[in-house]
């Protein structure tokens, strides 16, 4: 109790004879009531006093001994005290002062803590679900609890997570699942200033219904723990076609079978698909043949070895200025067509244009390149002027490949231009072509299915939601390193093809029937 009066002689000469007024005296001190919990109000009394009115009294609400602002008043009755975010944690007390001639004197109630109200948990036991080796998924267990302020952390005593996942304080399970498959049960603290509460949640770790993993030649279904490449995909081209192998040597597949592309240091790219193509410049590997045009060049054939490791490359030497070696053919104008060829050096470097030219001889399209040492593919695309019905495919010429230069040359190839260069097609006295291929994954039951894909760019997409009633290839898939699915989280539900769904986390869905 702090008490302020005036001393005796001061109050005999303001009073002279008269009684001076007693100072004022708290015989019970001020109290506070209710639950200190953000969101509750507090009530107040002023205590007991003698020698004053209740006019004589003053009240203010205090947050860690400083008044708050706005909530105080004059009187015995105290306006009740609603707490907020901006009182947790604090001491909130009650300060009256009474007021009399005779003093002043102030009184506290004891103080009370505010925190939050205590978690609760939600009732059963829910399933969050992950797949083996899918990064990316988020799964919460905040929607388990009610309350503010919260953290969470796995109870003493809880289950670990599988392998590959964690808990954040903020209530997130990420990571990657990396298995065995199966149910793990955990528990869950949810915890504040007010308290904690816990509940359990069944974590479902899910293999793939399927997967191809072309990169490593690993395939799976469920009931073929062990399939092949035909286990899972049905297949087909009528032709040989040529992809790069694990040694870095240009390979070639036989009719139907599928290849697996691997970059020039022989590492896995993919599995390879492309549309058809058909090579246009006759005898690719063979340069004596008549029907190429040369000037100032002389050919030394299967001089050595070529992108395919076999001895079939060619020497071409200039005799003079501007050696020149091109092949002529038939084709449509307005179509852009591509020229290509592998060419490297038996030392140091050349500069050599690659054209291509009209059959009077007008240029149309070139590049000047620079060969060395190593074998590289090389090209130059253009659409064919309006009018032209025939184009030569020219290598040299042009103030390049001076006398005595030498280049090894293999692999033409004139083609009408896709989006990008396509693989080789070798050619022989007539046009050689990779004809069309055709794939899809016949191992999936028909059913609501979520795919995803694993581009050789690592660049990895999930379609959820596919409804598959027959023969399924995912869409716009580029070089795929993996394909893997599981059924769907929304197998058995009658929805018509573009439904759209919401789910409880809010993610958005929209169904489409691939057939």
């Amino acid at each position: 109790m702090i008490s302020i009066g005036l001393d005796p002689l001061a109050l005999a000469v303001i009073y002279g004879n008269r009684e001076p007024p007693l100072p004022p005296v708290n015989t019970s001190a001020p109290t506070i009531a209710g639950t200190p919990q953000v969101g509750a109000s507090l009530t107040g009394t002023t205590g007991s006093w003698d020698n004053i009115t209740d006019q004589n009294l003053f009240w203010s609400w205090q947050l860690n001994a400083a008044d708050i602002p706005a909530q105080n008043g004059t009187g015995a009755v105290v306006e009740p005290l609603l707490l907020t975010d901006s009182h947790l944690l604090g001491a909130v007390r009650l300060r009256v002062t009474a007021t009399t001639g005779g003093g002043r004197v102030s009184q506290y109630s004891g103080a009370l803590t505010v925190v939050h109200v205590p978690p609760v948990a939600l009732g059963g036991t829910p399933v969050i679900a992950f797949r083996i080796d899918d990064p990316g998924l988020t799964q919460s267990v905040v929607s388990g609890f009610t309350g503010a302020g919260l953290s969470y952390a796995l109870a003493p005593g809880s289950a670990a997570l599988p392998a590959g996942l964690s808990l954040s304080a903020s209530g997130a399970i990420t990571g990657t699942a990396t298995g065995p498959s199966g149910d793990t049960t955990i528990t869950v603290r949810a915890s504040n200033t007010g308290g904690f509460a816990d509940r359990s949640w069944i974590v479902r770790i899910a293999t793939p219904a399927f997967s191809a993993d072309y990169e490593t030649g690993s395939y799976s279904a469920i009931g073929i723990p062990s399939a092949d490449f035909d286990d899972l995909h049905a297949f087909t081209r009528a032709s040989e076609a040529s992809y790069t192998d694990a040694g870095g040597l240009i390979a070639f597949a036989g009719p139907n079978e599928p290849r697996l592309q691997h970059t020039a240091a022989g590492a896995p790219l993919g599995l390879l698909i492309e549309p058809p193509s058909t090579n246009i410049f006759l005898q690719s590997e063979d340069f004596t043949d008549a029907g190429l045009y040369t000037n100032k060049i002389t050919v030394t054939a299967n001089a050595v070895a070529a992108p395919d490791g076999t001895i079939t490359a060619e020497l071409l030497e200039s005799t003079g200025a501007n050696g020149e070696l091109y092949r002529q053919m038939p084709c449509i104008a307005g179509v852009e067509y591509r020229f290509s060829l592998w060419l490297r050096c038996p030392s140091g470097t050349v500069d050599l244009h690659i054209r291509l030219r009209t059959a009077d001889g007008t240029l149309f399209a070139g590049n000047l390149l620079t060969v060395t040492t190593s074998w590289q593919r090389f090209e130059v695309s253009k659409v064919v002027p309006d009018g032209e019905t025939a184009l030569r495919a020219c290598l040299g010429g042009a103030s390049s490949f001076t006398s005595g230069e030498a280049v090894y040359i293999w692999g033409a190839q004139v083609e009408e231009a896709g989006t990008a260069a396509g693989t080789y097609v070798r050619s022989g006295a007539t046009a050689g072509m990779r004809a069309t291929e055709t794939i899809s994954l016949d191992v999936l039951d028909p059913g609501i299915h979520d795919i995803t894909t694993i581009d050789t760019d690592s660049t990895r997409r999930t379609q959820f939601g596919v409804v598959v009633t027959g023969s399924y290839w995912p869409s716009d898939v580029v070089m795929p390193r993996r394909i893997y699915g599981y059924p769907s989280a929304f197998e058995g539900l009658t929805l018509p093809n573009g439904s759209f769904l919401q789910t409880e986390s809010g993610l958005a869905l929209t169904l489409e029937t691939r057939s």
